[in-house]
């Protein structure tokens, strides 16, 4: 496969543990219960992990690095490229799946006429 699209799936993979799922706050509370933080606000922010972009850009680099051995200027300006766009890419998905939900309920919430 091209490593073109394997980091775009990686970055498609990355937007939606970090930013769609949900997956991010439920990892941060349970850290901070494990670590005895009573309120789990205090433990806010741990880049890479939590912040999409980041985690974008590292995991892409690293994909291209390691698994399919590119690292090259084009390759990390690719990633780079795939970093900036995750914001853009994160409003998109979100409505995406709005659209797709109105659509679903409009579906399913529809009367049958008398």
């Amino acid at each position: 496969m091209n490593t073109y699209i394997q980091l775009l799936l990686v970055a498609a993979v990355v937007l939606y543990i970090v930013d769609l799922s949900g997956f991010t706050d439920s990892w941060r509370s349970a850290l901070s219960r494990a670590l005895g933080i009573k309120a789990p606000n205090r433990l806010r922010a741990l880049p890479p992990f939590d912040c999409g972009a980041c985690l974008t850009w590292w995991a892409s680099l690293a994909w291209a690095a390691f698994v399919c051995r590119e690292f090259t200027l084009p390759m990390v300006a690719y990633c780079a490229a795939l970093a900036a766009l995750e914001p853009l890419a994160v409003s998109v998905a979100a409505c995406i799946r709005e659209t797709v939900n109105n659509i679903c309920n409009a579906i399913t919430n529809k009367t049958t006429p008398k």
